[in-house]
């Protein structure tokens, strides 16, 4: 009881710590965006900016749910859940944060989120001695995917249970979800692609995302009055993932209006939420790479928060999903 209560206490110290930046409103849908007064871990940069600096290659393998990640860098590299990488024979989704440490190459479960499409559309790499196609750029999922895949996580004992129910049945779960809102939201594409639903937005949305600056590593997202995610990065370039989610999260409301689907119960604010936490159910996960990972229960939410060094780098807290 004591671990827990320590874990609990780090986790609303982490909270605390966030002060109010910046507010972005359409309609029901409210971001408010936040200053961390937190430490930055050193030495850890996300996927994104490791493939654009060419420090770290993700190739295909022959089969759809795995690819192999070689960090040819001197650095840590932070792969979130939800990160989608761009290229390869299909784009796929990573499932679970991963920490890839140094020097190391490392074959990873994935996800298929473009289900249309099995070639090759890039450069291949030279990579443990063989030419595959690389994936040159990343995205992100919307929220509503990333806290589908969270909720699913939560309930298995460890990550490897997880990722065999996630790489089976999840698979054609997921590439249902995808069409499903691609449809409603007119975002349809040939190769039934995730990405698509994210460029039918951005024009919409990127003109309010101006307020958000380097210096902001944190968000509250609300569905018509209630908490449906927070998410603190605490890195350099979290401004990037936070803009993408910001992206993810519009599209997923637009669709939940238009299917008129009930918004889940859950807290109307920060002290609500923190209240809810007080009680939360905290475990150690399976380690994967570098990471130390801690599953969050409440009544309402799932979470993990992503540790290195006994130093926080990622907390995600969703509204659970059922299903």
């Amino acid at each position: 009881m004591l671990a827990m209560s320590l874990a609990t206490k780090k986790l609303i110290g982490l909270l605390r710590s966030m002060k109010s930046f910046h507010v972005i409103r359409r309609d029901d849908f409210t971001v408010e965006v936040f200053i961390v007064s937190a430490e930055l871990p050193k030495n850890i940069i996300p996927l994104k900016k490791a493939i654009e600096n060419k420090l770290l290659f993700v190739v295909d393998t022959e089969e759809v749910n795995k690819v192999v990640v070689e960090n040819k860098s001197d650095r840590f590299v932070l792969l979130n859940r939800g990160d989608v990488l761009v290229g390869g024979k299909q784009n796929r989704t990573i499932l679970t944060p991963i920490v890839i440490p140094p020097r190391i190459t490392f074959e990873i479960p994935v996800d298929c989120v473009e289900a249309g499409r099995w070639r090759i559309t890039t450069t291949g790499e030279v990579i443990i001695g063989l030419r595959r196609a690389h994936f040159a750029k990343t995205r992100r999922l919307p929220m509503y995917l990333r806290a589908k895949l969270l909720s699913k996580e939560i309930k298995f004992f460890s990550r490897v249970e997880y990722f065999a129910d996630a790489t089976g049945q999840g698979q054609s779960e997921i590439w249902r979800d995808i069409n499903e809102s691609s449809e409603e939201l007119s975002a349809i594409s040939e190769t039934s692609d995730v990405t698509e639903i994210l460029r039918h937005v951005e024009t919409d949305i990127d003109p309010d995302l101006k307020g958000i600056t380097k210096r902001c590593r944190a968000a509250i997202y609300y569905y018509r009055g209630r908490i449906i995610a927070l998410e603190i990065y605490l890195l350099d370039d979290a401004r990037e993932i936070l803009v993408d989610n910001i992206r993810g999260a519009y599209a997923d409301y637009l669709y939940y209006e238009r299917k008129r689907i009930k918004t889940p119960e859950g807290a109307r604010n920060l002290e609500e939420l923190l209240d809810e936490l007080k009680e939360s159910k905290i475990r150690e996960s399976q380690k994967i790479g570098a990471e130390r990972i801690l599953n969050i229960e409440t009544k309402h939410y799932v979470g993990q928060l992503v540790e290195v060094d006994g130093k926080p780098v990622v907390l995600e807290i969703k509204l659970r999903v059922e299903g």
